[in-house]
């Protein structure tokens, strides 16, 4: 019973710093979007629904 407690323990730990690993090459990623791309997609989308005038989205 210990030994599926600690290899439960140790893939939960592997998951982590998996997790950690793959966050830090995607926030140090030069190839990724921006914020100006991503903000341009969301403008992109929501125009046709305000009728190209959006101000005040509630």
């Amino acid at each position: 019973m210990a030994f599926i407690k600690r290899k439960k323990e140790q893939m939960h730990q592997n998951n982590i710093v998996y997790k950690k690993n793959r966050l830090q090459s995607i926030l140090l990623s030069q190839d990724g979007m921006g914020v100006v791309e991503v903000i341009l997609i969301i403008v992109g989308i929501l125009t046709p629904y305000y009728g190209g005038s959006i101000k005040c989205i509630t």
